[in-house]
């Protein structure tokens, strides 16, 4: 009833409409479209996508007007993903899969499903009994990989609280319990300390089993079996180190 549903233009061109809407023409470069509608926001279309750019081979995405927009995303001919401006989103429980790599044999999962990085408030006990600190002594960053946590921590006393003196010294707060597994650990290392008295020259390494947040602090002597007590600590008492574990 005096819709139009296609045209054909002299210089070669073909336009279709939909309910009197164009939305296919061909141009000198291709086949253009009307936005896809499907990208749009409470109904109104906020990208256009076309394919083929330059003679590439490219699926491209934009956020406005062909020719005018920004790319935001391009599927490559080659098979490459490249995004432009934006993240990759991935829903929860799922992730990066690298199945198609060769893998040891004790391989348990071949899929990368988180990664996060932040900052913790790392503590300071003597037994049940918490430290205080001078003004910034309590700093950690961390980074999660999968279920690896790297953490790095900076620790700065004010007093050394009330703890007895025969009670283990432990570094607690991070950010995430580590696995009840019984083949893993949790491992650490003191790079720099200072005021610490009655220590073996050898250092101060962190451990701990499994399903914990804390580890303890053990003297780098032969054995490695004597854990820093509260008589090793002093009022000024500082230290930095890295700690790393499975979550």
């Amino acid at each position: 009833s005096g819709e139009q549903s296609a045209r054909f233009i002299a210089n070669g061109a073909v336009e279709l409409y939909y309910d009197n809407s164009k939305k296919i023409e061909t141009t000198s470069y291709g086949i253009k479209t009307a936005p896809f509608q499907q990208l749009g926001t409470s109904g109104t279309a906020t990208a256009n996508w076309h394919i083929g750019s330059e003679n590439d081979g490219s699926f491209r995405f934009y956020n406005g007007n062909y020719g005018a927009g920004t790319e935001v995303l391009r599927l490559k001919y080659d098979g490459d993903l490249s995004i432009a401006n934006g993240n990759l989103v991935v829903a929860s429980g799922h992730g990066i899969d690298f199945s198609a790599n060769s893998h040891a044999s004790g391989m348990s999962s071949e899929t990368l499903d988180s990664y996060e990085e932040g900052t913790w408030t790392p503590t300071f006990f003597i037994g049940g009994n918490q430290a205080t600190y001078s003004t910034g002594g309590q700093q950690g960053r961390y980074t999660k990989t999968g279920r690896l946590i790297y953490c790095q921590f900076i620790i700065d006393l004010a007093t050394k609280g009330s703890g007895g003196s025969t009670s283990a010294v432990t570094i607690g707060g991070l950010p995430f319990t580590s696995t009840n597994d019984s083949g893993d650990r949790m491992n650490g290392v003191v790079t720099y300390l200072g005021a610490f008295t009655g220590l073996d020259t050898g250092g101060i390494v962190l451990y701990n089993t499994t399903a914990s947040s804390s580890v303890y602090l053990y003297d780098a002597e032969s054995t490695y079996t004597r854990t820093v007590k509260g008589e090793n600590v002093e009022n000024s008492s500082h230290l930095r180190g890295a700690i790393w574990y499975h979550c």
